[in-house]
């Protein structure tokens, strides 16, 4: 059986029956929250050498940029583990410290880069952590004589010099015993603040041929011990050890 409309109704259902049907109305989605805050950053660190010996300089270089990489350069400073005070960067994000201080004994060193922000828009960031070595530095040890040759009774002065070898640039300290025909003559004496010391010998040298050298020992464990070359010093009679008697008989 046919279905009746009344004539209203008939010309509604006429005029929305070619119309597209209509979807839901979408859901409002809220603004993406404004994160704002501190721009996040990166820090890494490199060594110029790695091992060293005590004494020989190595530069620590740390660069700090943004993530992800912006145009804008960090700004602050940045701390080298427990060495010396931090660093400001410059303008492109680097800091440098060099130094030739760090004892061999303490070695190897665990050293990080600590970049702290001078502002409220960059974050701070720290390196990984690079292990350096410092090892001990080879010395070399050299004598000379006041006088060679000298005569009997003479006073002879040995100086001795005490000198890292390159690439230290460091100064030794400890101290040096003497050593005459292989066996050790008077105390060991201690380096003053350039390296050397001197020995004044009034007696202990034989007449004729001497063998002198000296060997250098640390005061830490920063320097290798080291002996001079063996020194030939040369004693004569002296001529004041000569007397002469006249005994002939004059007759008149």
């Amino acid at each position: 059986m046919a279905r009746s409309f009344p004539p209203l109704t008939l010309a509604l259902v006429l005029l929305t029956a070619g119309l597209p049907a209509r979807s839901a109305p979408a859901a409002v989605q809220p603004d993406a929250p404004d994160r704002g805050g501190a721009t996040s950053t990166v820090t890494t660190l490199s060594l110029s050498v790695n091992p060293v010996v005590y004494g020989q300089n190595v530069t620590l270089t740390a660069t700090v940029v943004t993530s992800p990489p912006s145009e804008s350069v960090p700004t602050g400073s940045v701390q080298f583990g427990s060495i010396g005070t931090p660093i400001t960067l410059d303008g492109s994000g680097q800091a440098t410290l060099t130094t030739n201080t760090l004892p061999a004994q303490g070695a190897p060193y665990s050293i990080s880069a600590v970049y702290t922000s001078n502002s409220s828009s960059f974050a701070g960031s720290s390196s990984s952590a690079s292990n350096l070595s410092v090892l001990q530095a080879s010395t070399a040890t050299t004598l000379s004589s006041s006088a060679n040759p000298s005569a009997s009774g003479q006073s002879v002065t040995f100086t001795v010099t005490v000198a890292a070898v390159f690439p230290s640039t460091a100064v030794p300290a400890g101290e040096v015993q003497l050593f005459v025909n292989d066996a050790s003559l008077g105390s060991a004496v201690a380096l003053n603040g350039s390296g050397q010391a001197t020995f004044a010998i009034d007696d202990g040298l034989s007449l004729g041929l001497n063998f002198v050298k000296v060997e250098y020992a640390a005061s830490d464990g920063d320097f290798n011990t080291s002996f001079s070359p063996t020194l030939n010093q040369v004693v004569n009679i002296s001529n004041s050890n000569v007397y002469w008697s006249d005994t002939s008989t004059g007759t008149g």
